[in-house]
């Protein structure tokens, strides 16, 4: 571990979505010694360009982790894909948490989910709770980011709710504090270069909303008009099996809907505000921002 005064900063995953918004904003606030790590650093040319330092991390080859995490203060653990399978990504994050433990780092930031604990419905919610266990278990000081559902999400869930003028829920009334990603990528930022840790704690929007709420939002941004249907969970999950969708994916999108339903992501929090000094996006201001881009992917592909 470093002892310099501005700590060496690690942002695993760096290549994805969100991890490469973390290194930009600590670029862009000015944090000094950021690395940026991924299994194909030279996919990183841009960010090596703003100032990051790249090295390679594969968590599937842990003997390589020493080189990259040699010097390391703090770093931030961006949650596996959810597209590979649980025991694949729970694997990876855990030798993730060994090489920060190994490294001696002063602080690990993880993304998790809310309410990881077991009884959740969610499929991928033992791979959070494992993986926080284990940080725990470490005795290394940590910020758990327990995030909420991602505004940018509405990509693959609205575009056939547009098409078909038609959302068929059984969410009822629950509500959920979407976030936009790079709000995320901000509170991740400054989580790391915080001067303390934060613990567990939970990160969503400043407003909850329910389907009903989306409806009257699309209405008024993106003019289309949509009928909402609510039906019970097996109709749900018998109706998305119906639609062509693989039983797994439709339980999970089932399951999905009962806990919103059951109220788990209806909080709402200024972490970000109290973090960054800025506010997080509002849903609407999301869909303004996309408008275009959600109505053309709405439209039936050529």
């Amino acid at each position: 571990m470093s002892t310099v005064t501005s700590p060496r900063l690690l942002v695993t995953g760096a290549s994805g979505q969100l991890g490469r918004g973390v290194v930009e904003q600590l670029l862009r606030t000015g944090a000094p010694n950021v690395v940026a790590g991924t299994r194909s650093p030279d996919s990183l040319a841009d960010l090596a360009a703003q100032g990051a330092e790249t090295v390679k991390v594969d968590f599937d080859d842990p003997a390589s982790l020493g080189p990259a995490f040699d010097g390391v203060d703090r770093v931030l653990i961006i949650s596996v894909d959810a597209k590979a399978p649980a025991e694949d990504r729970l694997r990876r994050q855990l030798v993730a948490v060994s090489a920060a433990a190994d490294a001696k780092v002063s602080r690990i930031v993880y993304t998790s989910m809310l309410k990881p604990e077991p009884g959740s419905l969610i499929a991928y919610a033992p791979v959070h709770y494992e993986t926080e266990q284990a940080i725990e278990r470490s005795g290394i000081p940590f910020a758990i980011l327990r995030v909420n559902s991602y505004a940018n999400n509405v990509f693959w869930w609205l575009p056939p709710i547009l098409a078909s003028e038609r959302w068929v829920t059984s969410a009822g009334e629950g509500r959920t504090a979407y976030i936009d990603r790079m709000d995320v990528a901000r509170a991740a930022a400054a989580a790391l270069t915080a001067d303390v840790a934060l613990g567990r704690v939970d990160l969503g929007g400043t407003e909850a909303l329910s389907a009903s709420d989306i409806v009257s939002i699309v209405k008024d941004v993106l003019d289309v008009s949509i009928s909402l249907e609510q039906v019970s969970d097996e109709q749900r999950e018998a109706g998305l099996v119906a639609a062509g969708l693989p039983a797994p994916v439709a339980k999970h999108l089932t399951a999905i809907d009962t806990t919103t339903r059951n109220g788990d992501f209806d909080g709402v929090n200024d972490l970000v505000a109290r973090l960054t000094g800025t506010p997080p996006r509002s849903f609407r201001d999301f869909l303004l921002g996309n408008r275009d881009a959600l109505l053309a992917a709405a439209k039936p592909q050529k």
